[in-house]
């Protein structure tokens, strides 16, 4: 754990330009992956952008929720570094690796549940409303792979390592460039799946990321599998995770309903509305 002592042992702006660079350039690339999506579903159909738009907004509060608490397990572990509790910080790690995907396995149950009578009531209808419900469902089926990144991120970053998650958006961009066309409209054995294939390219490459993440984890010794009790669920430090990452995931969820309430309105004007909508709030 060698990055734990400089995080406390270095310069204080020395330790920002390393931390900030690598997660700035990753942002970058995370920006232009969204573009990519909007670029290929474009070439479908205005309704396929505004199919794409209806469910990012699904999409950002799964976002939103990762975000809060992937927070919460990386200020959770930087606290016990800080207090030379070493093995605090593992039992925090292994909570959070758990806890994580399990929110989203939450999230994706209510999704399946209410995703057509949310897209409905903003308006979605016939066509417009199957492309979004094909690319939804699809999503929710990943979500594990979503919140585990985020939960394996959240270790990363609070041993130093910034660089790591930077590696996979960048992996992202390019591949997400070259398997959209490939599942869009097919190849050899893959079969022609349309907005669906948009999906299917991003579950794909989260779920190719979160062995690359779990491997870097692995080699932080914060996660082991010597003792499997340690993946267990704990009442009291679930209930600190969530204590320390409400605020965060209420703050993205309140900008992700606020978008939802723009969407509602903006569908009042037509299918182009939202898809011109959309585009920008993606980018």
């Amino acid at each position: 754990m060698r990055k734990n002592q400089k995080l406390i042992t270095d310069e204080i702006p020395s330790l920002i330009k390393q931390l900030a660079i690598p997660a700035s350039t990753g942002m970058f690339f995370n920006t232009m992956y969204n573009v990519v999506d909007t670029f290929y579903a474009g070439l479908i159909s205005t309704q396929a952008i505004a199919a794409l738009s209806l469910s990012f907004m699904i999409f950002f509060l799964i976002i939103g929720t990762g975000y809060g608490f992937s927070s919460a397990i990386t200020a959770l572990i930087g606290n016990a570094f800080g207090k030379r509790r070493d093995k605090l910080s593992v039992i925090y790690a292994h909570k959070g690796l758990v806890f994580v995907p399990l929110i989203g396995v939450i999230i994706s149950l209510f999704g399946f549940i209410f995703a057509q009578d949310l897209f409905m009531l903003l308006g979605a209808t016939q066509g417009y409303l199957q492309d979004a419900l094909d690319y939804i469902y699809t999503i929710l089926l990943g979500v594990v792979f979503f919140m585990g990144n985020f939960a394996l991120n959240a270790i990363l970053i609070a041993t130093g390592d910034t660089k790591s998650y930077r590696n996979t958006l960048i992996f992202g961009f390019f591949a997400n460039i070259a398997l959209n066309p490939l599942f869009i409209y097919g190849f050899l054995l893959v079969p022609a799946m349309g907005i669906k294939g948009i999906a299917l390219a991003t579950v794909l490459i989260q779920c190719l990321n979160m062995f690359y993440l779990l491997h870097k984890v692995l080699k932080t010794k914060l996660i082991h599998f010597e003792r499997l009790d340690y993946f267990l669920p704990h009442k009291k430090l679930y209930m600190n995770i969530l204590r320390q990452g409400m605020p965060a995931s209420l703050n993205m969820l309140a900008m992700a309903m606020g978008s939802l309430l723009v969407i509602y309105f903006v569908s009042h004007y037509g299918i182009h509305a939202v898809a011109g909508y959309g585009i920008g709030f993606r980018v």
